[in-house]
């Protein structure tokens, strides 16, 4: 064998191990994701339904500046950046630490799981490069679906614990008007709980019956794009309010010596705010460089968190008595979010982020015991693109973030000896949540 041979095969000989090496750290970080998937205690991302790690680390002020991929939530208009087609899964984990009347509160989760996708449809020309489809679904561990109608006076964190569990579905199109301007329209889908519960304690089981039905509501999303010029973007969107209903009556019928007792139990469940958000990014080329911002206003127009209300009707349907508890309601408030992102290489992004949330729960002097306070974000990111092949490119991302919730305390103003937060409702404390996230990217 000559020595140009016996060189040519060595060099083939580490170029192969090489790629072994990456593909065997792939597996390892995979297990190990998988290994946390099971066993960490975590709350989803505190509301934040953005299913892109590199989001996270801009503390979520991506509305002029959010991957297509994930623009189905975020700004459906910005799909249009989409240049073929991408696939992501990503995974976010958190962790509460916040003590409320001097004690840890106990509030962490499993984790949860997103997947996201966009393509670009094809349509002949002249629309060939019009349309865009983007979708995500974030599915909480353990279950898909959690629904909690509390205690008139129980405390409830509102912005973290199971009162996140859900899962969300997020579908939309983006269409593009002219090569600078697009707008994207989109729905969020929400169960509604419908159920029948019939139980005869005459019979021996054939009278009683259990009905449960779920169906789907849906919430429109909107969303607007332009790219005003050269490394200057303006987004807006628009996510209507979403809720659950829960409707369950019950007939019990006792004794034929006692008339049957007709009972309906109604609520709403957890459900997220009208949210309005302006955003704009612009990129400094020379340096490498992108400063994004985005002001949002959410708008609590209900309640969004109710204890249930039991109704007892006589034989005709009449109403005969009506427990209606007093509502959580909730004020609107402001975000502000700011980020950083720097590339030093055009592989790797780097990013840090800040984010001020009001609280939109006013004092709680009363009844109720809702636990929130405005709250500070700091966040950090990263981003590494490796290109596979010509037409294929995988994307790594990661994000760390931080929620400093400034000390609140309140006074109750009535005399609640058997209320858990009387005489003061105390809140502080802190929370962390990071995310990872892998995306196959089609070129």
């Amino acid at each position: 064998m000559s020595v140009e041979e016996r060189a040519r095969r060595r060099a083939s000989f580490f170029k192969l191990l090489g790629h072994a090496k990456r593909s065997v750290a792939f597996v390892f970080i995979l297990a190990f994701l998988s290994l946390a998937s099971h066993h960490a205690r975590a709350d989803e991302l505190f509301g934040a339904n953005v299913s892109d790690a590199f989001a996270l680390g801009k503390a979520h002020a991506v509305t002029a500046s959010v991957s297509p991929i994930h623009a189905a939530f975020a700004n459906p208009a910005a799909l249009i950046n989409e240049e073929n087609s991408s696939i992501a899964f990503s995974v976010s984990i958190a962790k509460d630490y916040l003590r409320v009347m001097g004690s840890r509160s106990q509030l962490s989760t499993y984790p949860s799981y997103n997947i996201a996708a966009s393509t670009r449809l094809a349509f002949p020309a002249p629309v060939s490069d019009r349309f865009f489809l983007g979708i995500q679904v974030q599915i909480p561990n353990g279950e898909l679906y959690k629904l909690v109608l509390p205690h008139e006076d129980e405390i409830v964190a509102l912005f973290y614990g199971d009162n996140q569990r859900k899962t969300s579905i997020y579908a939309a199109v983006g269409v593009r008007l002219w090569e600078r301007l697009s707008l994207g329209f989109g729905l969020s889908v929400s169960p509604h709980i419908n159920g029948d519960v019939k139980i005869n304690f005459q019979e021996t089981g054939s009278d009683n019956r259990v009905d449960v039905a779920v169906k789907v509501g849906f919430a429109p999303t909107f969303g607007l794009y332009w790219e005003a010029f050269d490394g200057l973007k303006l987004g807006f969107s628009y996510r209507a309010a979403q809720r659950s209903k829960v409707r369950i009556p019950v007939n019990v019928h006792v004794s034929d010596n006692l008339p049957t007792i007709y009972t309906q139990i109604s609520g709403y469940a957890f459900g997220g705010p009208h949210s309005l958000n302006l955003g704009v990014s612009y990129e400094f080329n020379k340096i490498a460089l992108q400063i994004s911002g985005d002001l949002a206003y959410e708008i609590f127009h209900k309640p969004i968190l109710s204890a249930p209300s039991v109704t007892l009707f006589d034989a005709e349907g009449q109403s005969l008595q009506h427990g209606v508890p007093t509502p959580f309601s909730l004020n609107n408030r402001f975000i502000a979010r700011f980020s950083a992102t720097y590339s030093p290489i055009p592989s790797l992004g780097l990013s840090t982020g800040y984010a001020f949330r009001q609280s939109p729960v006013p004092a709680q002097r009363a009844r109720s015991n809702l636990v929130d306070s405005h709250t500070h974000r700091l966040a950090l990111g990263a981003e590494y693109c490796w290109s596979v092949a010509p037409t294929l490119e995988l994307r790594f991302a990661t994000g760390l973030a931080a929620d400093i919730l400034t000390p609140r305390r309140a006074e109750k103003l009535e005399f609640l000896p058997q209320n858990p937060a009387f005489p003061r409702l105390d809140i502080e404390g802190w929370a962390l949540a990071w995310q990872f996230s892998t995306t196959l990217h089609f070129r």
